[in-house]
């Protein structure tokens, strides 16, 4: 879902504005101060009068996520386990995979599953063998068994994982009226989950983007998607057999059946790369603009943040090469790359700048948790 700008040009002045912003954010912090969405959703209360327990309350966290993945995209699969982990490590995690990826030894095949098999918080489900190789676009012109194209049902079985899951909760010691919630596994974390406000049926994550593309591919992303019981799935499920594009614009049913108990997830989760050039704000230098590096917590560590608040998650195809064909996808990704070797590196200049700009006991740090999911040749690398 990627409107490819193919233009160079572009491309420089979007790396050479963002080095300017982030020199400016470390000296004066963007303002914080944004456009309220017009339409009416649910939100976590908060204010000078809510107490962090009354918060609490009326909070719930992720009882379980759920993911799949192939072959063609272990090593991308071994990446979002590994955020997981760091962020979570001990959510109980549903792994939907092909049954060559479960071999052990030296028949192993499976980087993410050799890296996380002995995980007891982690169960992996062969269910995907029906579908590889994964071909997309013959997958979209092939008629599905379930659904109108193979490839929507290939999709539609984050809903059979998700339904697996809500199944073993009790299992798992979890919270039965938790939220199970399906992560693409190109979701790349950077933070903790967000919470889902209680009495939440489903929480689903808007694309963001302008009102035409989101005519075609949908308001919500079909690789974010949260839901406490079976029912947001069977209604998902039937409006996907109608959908008119796959297992996304099909979520807009489910946002009108359940609208008095939907959730929209914040903008700083699944922050996609369609978003980045496909903004609503209609101008690629306008979405930059909203992000900026900050100080965060008591340490004092250097965080990427959207709007004024840490960034939780992007969602793209980080570890691609660079194709001439995806410009977009690769110039978001040596942005993202870039912010995010800041934060492990902080220069002293950026730290002295911190400093006089009102940091009074601690110096700035370099991010703990981004170094531990990150090899830093994946943030140096230029292929």
């Amino acid at each position: 879902m990627v409107v490819c700008y193919g233009c160079r040009l572009l491309s420089l002045l979007l790396l050479c504005f963002i080095c300017m912003h982030l020199v400016v954010a470390a000296v004066h912090p963007l303002f914080e101060g944004k456009k309220k969405n017009k339409r009416k959703t649910r939100h976590c209360p908060e204010g000078p009068h809510m107490s962090a327990v009354a918060v609490a309350v009326m909070e719930t966290g992720i009882s379980s996520v759920c993911t799949m993945g192939t072959p063609e995209c272990d090593d991308e699969l071994y990446l979002f386990l590994r955020c997981l982990r760091v962020h979570h490590p001990d959510i109980p995690v549903i792994v939907g995979c092909t049954s060559a990826m479960l071999k052990v030894g030296e028949n192993t095949k499976s980087k993410a599953y050799a890296g996380f098999c002995n995980d007891s918080r982690m169960v992996w489900i062969p269910c995907l063998d029906p579908y590889v190789p994964i071909l997309r676009r013959e997958m979209e012109r092939q008629p599905g068994v379930w659904y109108p194209s193979r490839h929507t049902d290939f999709m539609m079985e984050k809903a059979n994982l998700m339904e697996h899951a809500m199944m073993l909760r009790e299992e798992h010691g979890g919270d039965n009226a938790g939220a199970v919630l399906f992560l693409d596994c190109d979701v790349v974390l950077l933070n903790e989950l967000p919470q889902i406000p209680s009495g939440t049926e489903v929480a689903l994550s808007p694309h963001r983007i302008s009102p035409r593309d989101e005519a075609l591919f949908g308001r919500y992303n079909g690789g974010f998607v949260a839901a406490a019981s079976p029912a947001p799935l069977h209604e998902w499920r039937r409006a996907t057999r109608h959908s008119r594009f796959f297992d996304q614009a099909s979520l807009e049913s489910v946002a009108k059946k359940f609208a008095s108990t939907l959730y929209e997830i914040p903008p700083q989760h699944n922050y996609g790369y369609w978003r980045f050039f496909q903004s609503y704000r209609k101008n690629p230098l306008l979405e930059a603009r909203q992000f900026s590096m900050r100080r965060i917590g008591a340490q004092g560590e250097w965080m990427l943040c959207y709007e004024g608040k840490p960034l939780g998650s992007i969602h793209t195809h980080f570890l691609d090469a660079i194709n001439p064909r995806a410009r977009d996808v690769s110039v978001f990704n040596g942005l993202m790359k870039e912010w995010i070797l800041k934060c492990i590196r902080p220069t002293p200049h950026a730290t002295t700048t911190a400093l006089c700009s009102g940091a009074l006991a601690a110096v700035a740090a370099g991010n703990r948790r981004y170094k531990e999911c990150f090899d830093l040749s994946i943030l140096t690398e230029t292929r």
